[in-house]
């Protein structure tokens, strides 16, 4: 299914890309947020996304993408990348690749990959692993007022 279809950056008349600038000046987090609600979103929905609301056919076979994140969900993205950002400096600072930390947590590199983009919640159990092979803890830190 996901070979019945490419992505295709709208080209404006100059021979810019909009889109691109728009990556470009993503934070971090953003990218991380949209590449994964992307992700998501045609995982699921894969070609019959051009049925909903997230999609305007355009014509001649081309449609526009779009995604908003409702407040909630940018909460849970941020939480999620802020973990990843945690392990992956851990991770480097240690000197290990995504494979090796997967091998010391006994776990798979992918799984790895997916937490440190934050396309997956790890649960409590994951994250102690993940800590233990890097000698760290997991703390619960009391929120600023």
């Amino acid at each position: 299914m996901a070979g019945d279809w490419t992505p295709e950056p709208y080209e404006a008349d100059d021979g810019s890309v909009p889109f691109t600038r728009f990556i470009d000046d993503l934070s971090d987090f953003k990218f991380v947020a949209l590449d994964t609600a992307i992700d998501r979103v045609l995982s699921i929905r894969g070609i019959d996304l051009v049925r909903t609301e997230w999609q305007k056919a355009l014509g001649d076979g081309l449609h526009e993408f779009r995604v908003r994140l409702a407040k909630s969900l940018r909460e849970v993205f941020e939480q999620a990348y802020n973990i990843a950002i945690q392990i992956i400096e851990l991770r480097e600072r240690h000197g290990l690749t995504q494979a090796e930390l997967a091998e010391r947590c006994g776990m798979d590199q992918g799984d790895i990959s997916r937490i440190e983009r934050g396309a997956t919640s790890p649960t409590a159990r994951t994250l102690q692993r993940i800590a233990d092979s890097l000698d760290a803890d997991v703390r619960l830190v009391e929120r600023a007022s």
